[in-house]
C-alpha cells in the first residue's frame, strides 16, 4: 500500500510533537514549510516527504529552518 503523500493539521502535529494549534501557528507565522492547497480545496495539506526532510535539516545552530531559510533549500534538498 502506497503512503498518503499530502497530510492534514493532526498528522502533521503528531510529526511534529505538538498540538494541532501549534501548527497552525507556526504556520502563520513561517516557521515551517508552507502548505499545499488542493485544487478546489480550502483544508491545509502539506507534503509528508517535503516535511520528513525539513524536520532532518538544521541550521548551524541546529534549530529548524524556517519557511525562508527552507525555500533556499527546498529544491536541492529534496532532489538528494
Amino acid at each position: 500500500m502506497q503512503e498518503t503523500r499530502l497530510i492534514g493539521l493532526g498528522d502533521v502535529a503528531r510529526m511534529l510533537g505538538v498540538s494541532v494549534k501549534t501548527v497552525t501557528r507556526m504556520d502563520r507565522a513561517g516557521l515551517i514549510p508552507a502548505p499545499v492547497h488542493p485544487a478546489g480545496g480550502r483544508a491545509l495539506r502539506w507534503d509528508r516527504r517535503e516535511l520528513s526532510v525539513w524536520l532532518n535539516r538544521r541550521d548551524h545552530r541546529g534549530e529548524l529552518l524556517t519557511r525562508s531559510e527552507w525555500l533556499t533549500v527546498r529544491d536541492s534538498a529534496l532532489a538528494a
